[in-house]
């Protein structure tokens, strides 16, 4: 019997000039080499076509460790590395019929993964209208906890790997999940509000989130507004030992420039998860701001090193940790706002 070849379209998406007419972004993106670039994680794409299949091609990529991507095809999962820009993702042989596509970056790191070009197959592709945006939106703010850092190794490993990494499996994204809501995210591990997890000054969380990528070039932050953000700090700052008196200026001064950008969200720091150096703190900060307005919060988490088997690699926070304070966080955000 003969076998079928696919039928290729003749014609690529090139997604960096689409303009939301075919995709829907996740996350703060640039353009980079007539490709869309993102830099944190859980951005990416969405779009919706009717074919039997795709090939999603990459600009090129540079790093010590592969970057992961996972591709959500019509509610299934499936995870790839890339290792310098030239692999393809390659969905073949479907059905032809209408398929949903989500794909994020799903690892940390300061070079950008560039999303260059979508080429789809079937006798009759046809490339559909992107998914709606969600009404309710929430901006999570934070460090390795928020990123995923070793959430899927076991706590025997010491080392940071890319492979042990997922940030679709943090307490940020089922929280998201859970309350059917788009989000972004802005994290790097090692980063504090003050300072950074070896005591230093360098790219701070307050410094990041006013960028579009980890280069610095700023975000237009008229693109994306969230009704919810969620800070996660004080962790690295720790390593400092900051004073608590300074320390509560900061947070102020941080909560006062997250005002500053959303004039009506409400804020939740969450902390805990690690250490409590700073609960007295933040929850100084939080009853100084509360003086004038009443959507400042605080919400405390317990340690994982309270909790069995909620170790992942190098003392992190594993999946059952962040499912822990995700159930924990869901509650604080149905609490203070009408979200069922």
């Amino acid at each position: 019997m003969e076998k079928k070849l696919p039928v290729i379209g003749e014609q690529a998406l090139v997604l960096s000039q689409d303009n939301g007419k075919y995709l829907r972004i996740h996350g703060r993106y640039t353009i980079k080499q007539d490709c869309l670039a993102f830099d944190w994680v859980n951005s990416g794409i969405s779009f919706n076509f009717s074919g039997t299949g795709f090939i999603l091609s990459f600009g090129s990529y540079s790093a010590d460790q592969p970057a992961y991507v996972k591709v959500f095809l019509d509610g299934v999962e499936q995870r790839f590395a890339i290792t310098n820009g030239s692999e393809k993702i390659i969905y073949e042989n479907l059905a032809e019929k209408r398929h949903r596509v989500t794909i994020l970056r799903i690892t940390e790191g300061s070079t950008p993964l560039l999303f260059k070009d979508l080429v789809f197959m079937g006798m009759e592709y046809k490339v559909m209208a992107p998914p709606f945006d969600k009404p309710r939106k929430i901006e999570f703010l934070g460090d390795s906890i928020t990123c995923g850092y070793g959430v899927i190794a076991n706590p025997s490993e010491t080392s940071y790997y890319t492979y042990q990494q997922d940030s679709t499996m943090t307490y940020a994204y089922f929280t998201a999940k859970e309350l059917d809501a788009d989000a972004h995210y802005e994290c790097i591990s090692g980063k504090g509000i003050v300072c950074n997890c070896l005591g230093e000054k360098d790219y701070e969380i307050p410094l990041f989130f006013e960028h579009a990528s980890q280069s610095g070039e700023p975000w237009d932050f008229s693109k994306w507004t969230p009704n919810i953000v969620v800070i996660n700090a004080g962790t690295n700052d720790a390593a400092g030992a900051i004073p608590d008196q300074l320390y509560t200026e900061a947070c102020i001064s941080f909560f006062k420039q997250i005002r500053s950008r959303y004039a009506e969200a409400d804020i939740i720091w969450v902390y805990g998860m690690l250490n409590d150096k700073y609960i007295s703190a933040i929850k100084s900060a939080v009853r100084e701001l509360n003086k004038t307005e009443e959507k400042i919060h605080f919400l405390y988490v317990e340690s994982i090193n309270q909790m069995k088997g909620e170790t992942g690699a190098n003392g992190h926070p594993n999946t059952r940790a962040n499912m822990r304070v995700s159930k924990l966080l869901v509650k604080k955000i149905k609490s203070i706002t009408d979200w069922k």
